[in-house]
């Protein structure tokens, strides 16, 4: 609907089932780390980044948006998601940054959030887990 012209922005937030999703940057021998379960099932999927672990307790967002209104600018827009997480996460208390060079965001050492984006016509999908 959002690239047929609605003008409605939309947020999802759920959890999925356990599955690993490769973006487009992923190879499936990236799953062959010591903390891969071979019994969860791996998807393809037309977002940037790499691989990705989906779960229960895990918190996912998809924003649908259209950046044609918003500067068609696909890396502000991901600075953007960083900000917003940054400033969520102190909300609760939980102080988080991002890294230079780096898409996601970091509390100390450990990465509390990946980003990964796909855009087609303009019109945001996949997002934040």
């Amino acid at each position: 609907a959002k690239v047929a012209g609605s003008p409605v922005d939309h947020l999802l937030l759920l959890e999925h089932e356990p599955v690993y999703t490769l973006g487009r940057g992923a190879r499936v021998e990236d799953l062959l780390g010591a903390d891969a379960r071979l019994d969860v099932p791996v998807h393809r999927v037309g977002r940037g980044g790499g691989v990705t672990w989906h779960g229960p307790g895990q918190l996912v967002a998809y924003p649908i948006l259209a950046l044609a209104a918003r500067g068609r600018d696909v890396h502000r827009y991901i600075r953007r998601l960083e900000a917003v997480l940054v400033a969520t996460l102190a909300r609760f208390g939980v102080a988080a940054g991002t890294r230079p060079g780096l898409t996601g965001v970091w509390v100390g050492e450990r990465k509390i959030a990946s980003i990964g984006v796909g855009v087609r016509r303009w019109v945001t999908m996949h997002g934040v887990a």
